[in-house]
């Protein structure tokens, strides 16, 4: 989507302001004047500091989460800029510099724009997107808001009302939300969409039998295989769809099997939603054991079920309402199979499943920083 060239403006000055990219620091093992977050001679990373307002750990100047200075910080450069959005920006950067414009007032007019900016950490989306850059994730094409506050426990952020609006397209990048891992979000590459069959073979993407051409190029060669030498499978793997039938089996013991449109289907960790006849959804996902737990980490989980207000493990469920066994339900949301593009050092759906469309939160358009790198993401 085309963003105005006053959103932009906005992105690049708040992260000169809350990012501090012209800001350099000297290594301390090996001396060098560094601007990234690592030195790339030695690799040492850049010492963060810790905010006194919110409590976040940052490598900038600014805190990335709530605005404030770090400590002996109360200014910052003006960055260098392409001719088009140059003046603004310098004219801007005066205001803020002059207290006429303040940095939570940047962070409003940020939201007003739709977008979000996002630090990459990790390797998961090498080469795409390279750990430390940031991010420019729209949230006007689509995307979900979560009911859930801030700072609660991962399952009070898992069982958060949601409203969610738009289609993910193929081949997106996107900012989502992992089964049971509460407020922490990721980016990941969209590779299936609702009602698709996704396969690797050798590590190439086939969707319903058919090669996708488009991917060939997008993926570096080394990050298809495990070993280089060896080839990298999976699937056949079926997206479920708004509309498919359901149905939940059980056997002697009360394990579950679940079907989708009569074909047994491996749920692994997905918040699968289906309706009954009376459009009252059922709700099948993992969850955390340790109730208070905030940890973005993934620890155990067990399988409940939520129906009519009631939240069951699968075996009470089952005693609860035997009825529901074996009959046919209707698959209630739409589900998307995405993956890293450092296809051997990502966990993704073949991991832990298909995500829920409402556990997308934004399209990820652009990196923006470092300046020297910034560009838009295919």
């Amino acid at each position: 989507m085309k963003r105005t060239v006053a959103a932009i403006i906005l992105l690049v000055l708040l992260v000169s302001a809350c990012s501090a990219i012209a800001e350099d620091w000297t290594c301390p093992k090996c001396g060098r004047i560094n601007t990234g977050n690592f030195c790339p001679d030695c690799g040492t990373e850049k010492p963060a500091w810790t905010c006194l307002n919110c409590g976040r750990e940052n490598f900038s100047a600014f805190c990335e989460n709530c605005g404030a200075a770090k400590p002996g910080e109360d200014t910052y450069e003006t960055p260098v800029e392409s001719d088009e959005v140059s003046d603004t920006v310098a004219e801007l950067n005066r205001m803020v510099q002059n207290g006429e414009i303040s940095i939570s007032g940047l962070l409003t007019m940020l939201q007003l724009t739709g977008t979000e900016n996002v630090r990459f950490d990790g390797s998961s989306m090498e080469d795409t997107i390279e750990n430390g850059e940031i991010t420019v994730v729209s949230m006007l094409e689509y995307g979900s808001i979560w009911f859930s506050g801030t700072n609660q426990p991962a399952n009070v952020v898992q069982e958060a009302p949601r409203v969610t609006y738009g289609l993910p397209g193929m081949l997106d990048i996107v900012l989502c939300r992992y089964p049971a891992r509460g407020e922490v979000v990721f980016i990941k590459r969209i590779v299936g969409l609702p009602g698709d069959t996704v396969e690797l073979r050798e590590g190439f993407l086939y969707i319903n039998g058919q090669q996708v051409e488009a991917e060939k190029e997008l993926i570096n060669p080394e990050y298809r295989v495990k070993h280089m030498s060896d080839g990298y499978s999976f699937g056949p793997y079926y997206i479920p769809k708004k509309g498919d039938s359901f149905i939940v089996t059980t056997d002697q013991d009360n394990k579950a099997t679940y079907w989708i449109n009569g074909e047994k289907w491996e749920r692994k960790m997905t918040c699968l939603i289906a309706n009954d006849d009376e459009g009252n959804p059922v709700k099948i996902y993992n969850r955390k054991v340790d109730a208070q737990s905030r940890s973005a980490q993934m620890e155990t989980t067990e399988v409940v079920i939520s129906y009519k207000g009631e939240i069951m493990k699968p075996d009470e469920w089952v005693k609860a309402f035997p009825d529901m066994i074996g009959k046919e339900l209707i698959v209630g949301e739409d589900y998307y199979f995405i993956m890293g593009d450092h296809r051997n050092n990502s966990n993704d759906s073949r991991n832990f499943g298909v995500l829920e469309k409402s556990a997308i939160l934004g399209h990820v358009e652009r990196v923006i920083y470092p300046f020297n790198k910034a560009r838009e993401i295919k």
